[in-house]
């Protein structure tokens, strides 16, 4: 795993994750959320809030599917969905239509920190039909015990290959307009 690190502000103290941290948290049943969801916030926070980490006070989320693993990662960083679960929003209508296809929606999300949002997914060559027939047939727990264990392995390479992935390269964006920030 890459030695980089998502930094956040709360309460005047620095907060820092790791991509083992987001991984220890949702456990091996999430390790792609867990590789993408690193590599979001990385991007994001770097993204719209230059100058110094954001507060975990200032940012809203949106997804555009359901995943566990997506929700269970922001949680872990910025709290939104247990102290302000009114900034945490999943519209499978958001997403642009190059972003890459789940079965409930797309891997697309938004990020906000104060009054920049910007919509981020990754590439649609990583997240193929392999990647949904995967998830599809063995992410509930589906196959057989061999199955499960060759399911695990392309997860594991499958994230590895996420974390590795040119930074520059790794995700589409566009510019979305900031969201008032609900009371």
């Amino acid at each position: 795993m890459p030695e980089g690190l998502i930094t956040i502000r709360e309460a005047g103290e620095i907060l820092e994750f790791s991509p083992a941290s987001l991984y220890a948290y949702c456990g091996p049943g999430q390790i792609i959320a867990s590789a993408l969801m690193f590599r979001l916030f990385e991007r994001a926070f770097r993204d719209l809030s230059p100058e110094l980490p954001p507060d975990r006070e200032d940012i809203q989320f949106l997804a555009g599917f359901p995943g566990t693993g997506i929700a269970e990662c922001v949680e872990l960083v910025t709290r939104i969905r247990t102290r302000h679960p009114e900034r945490f929003t999943v519209d499978p209508l958001a997403p642009p239509p190059e972003a890459p296809l789940t079965a409930s929606g797309a891997l697309y999300f938004e990020v906000q920190v104060g009054e920049r949002r910007r919509g981020y997914w990754p590439p649609g060559a990583l997240f193929d039909d392999v990647f949904r027939k995967n998830v599809g047939l063995y992410q509930d727990g589906g196959g057989t015990v061999e199955e499960q264990k060759e399911y695990l392995s392309y997860k594991k390479r499958l994230s590895a290959a996420i974390l590795r992935f040119p930074d520059d390269g790794f995700f589409s964006f566009r510019s979305v307009a900031a969201k008032a920030r609900p009371s």
